[in-house]
């Protein structure tokens, strides 16, 4: 216990997170989730609504004072959407980091983050605010690394390198993980919640034919021979998610400053903090967006329809004169290219050659757009050439 007191720290596991395979961000169909219907879990066991989160993250000018006491026994409970952990603390082996974790969990500086990286028979990681992978409290401090190897269940701390530690910390959650280096300071084990560590394994970003299994053992997928489907429930789900990502992006970038392709990154980060009623209000103080940044509309009835009026930039015919609508964001590294270049919805591109890369005057302006980029602008065409 921390000073005879059993806290609590709240960690949101990421645990519908599987549902991205199927409707990936702002590109796949959508529609209106029922409000105050709380998002629904692939993972059996694992409660995808959020616990109460911060105003906003804390953070503090130096590590701690020392207030643990080595000859002591602590205790913290974690308390997950997935379960409940008890954890045995090690304050002889990692006096510091120990007394950093009791500090923060005190603070109520856990409260409400997610692990946002979970990867199979290896880790589960939290502890950043925002869930940004450079996230933490503010300070740093020493390494205290572990003399016997890890194993699954333990608790470590992970670094950006040496003395870099802060507040983010995995749990060991398969042989993978127990396979590392003694690289990160271990400071405690799990003594109960053997099944809520197997749980936040099954969180993992699954291989395909797992995911398959598992969404098809949900009633999400349906097999037409070898050829997955989506069931009605199955596309209910998806569009879901979806729409919760399309609207936390237009918070984003509208409320809080972020550019586009930055809004993509954390509205990923950031979906299983919002139930289907906070989207809704979101949405409402939005003033009801019918578009992600990117240009995918929020209504799928008017996606669908839309989507027989566009072409991809690529299959263009020289000499149209076309709109860009909407920018394909599968690969990041291609979305933050469309908007370094400015193609953005709303540009006007005037097509000269087609086949392969385009040639083509932007904005007033020749530039070549390589094949890959061109198959990701979807343009609508207002001029042929005669």
């Amino acid at each position: 216990m921390f000073d005879g007191v059993n806290r609590r720290i709240l960690v949101s596991a990421a645990a519908a997170l599987a549902l991205a395979a199927l409707a990936a961000g702002c590109g796949g169909n959508d529609t209106a989730a029922t409000p105050s219907t709380p998002a629904t879990s692939l993972v059996k066991g694992c409660d995808v609504a959020p616990p109460a989160r911060a105003a906003a993250p804390k953070t503090y000018d130096a590590e701690p004072p020392m207030t643990v006491d080595a000859a002591r026994k602590y205790t913290a409970t974690m308390t997950t959407s997935c379960g409940t952990l008890t954890i045995a603390l090690d304050p002889k082996a990692a006096p510091h980091t120990v007394n950093s974790f009791v500090f923060l969990a005190r603070e109520g500086f856990f409260d409400g983050l997610a692990f946002h990286r979970i990867l199979p028979d290896f880790v589960a990681q939290g502890g950043a605010p925002g869930g940004a992978p450079d996230g933490g409290p503010g300070y740093e401090f020493q390494d205290e690394l572990p003399s016997r190897p890890y194993r699954v269940g333990d608790i470590a701390m992970a670094n950006a390198g040496p003395g870099t530690n802060g507040s983010q910390f995995f749990l060991i959650t398969g042989a993978r993980g127990a396979a590392l280096g003694p690289d990160y300071s271990l400071f405690g084990h799990v003594t109960k919640g053997a099944d809520v560590l197997k749980r936040l394994n099954a969180v993992a970003d699954p291989t395909a034919s797992g995911m398959l299994k598992r969404l098809e053992a949900e009633g999400l997928i349906e097999r037409d021979g070898r050829r997955p489907l989506l069931t009605p429930e199955g596309r209910t789900r998806a569009e879901t998610v979806v729409r919760h990502h399309r609207i936390i992006e237009r918070f984003l970038t509208d409320f809080m400053g972020y550019t586009p392709a930055e809004s993509h990154v954390h509205a990923d980060a950031m979906g299983e903090a919002f139930t289907d009623e906070m989207v809704e209000r979101l949405a409402e103080k939005l003033g009801g967006p019918d578009r992600c940044p990117h240009g995918w509309p929020v209504d799928p009835s008017h996606e669908q329809a839309e989507n027989l009026e566009l072409v991809a930039l690529a299959d263009v015919a020289p000499g149209s004169s076309v709109v860009i609508v909407r920018l394909a964001e599968h690969d990041g590294d291609l979305l933050h290219r469309f908007y370094d270049e400015g193609l953005v919805p709303g540009t006007r591109v005037e097509v000269e050659r087609a086949g392969g890369d385009v040639s083509a005057s932007v904005d007033g302006a020749a530039r070549v757009i390589d094949e890959p980029a061109a198959r990701g602008l979807f343009v609508r065409v207002e001029a042929t050439a005669p």
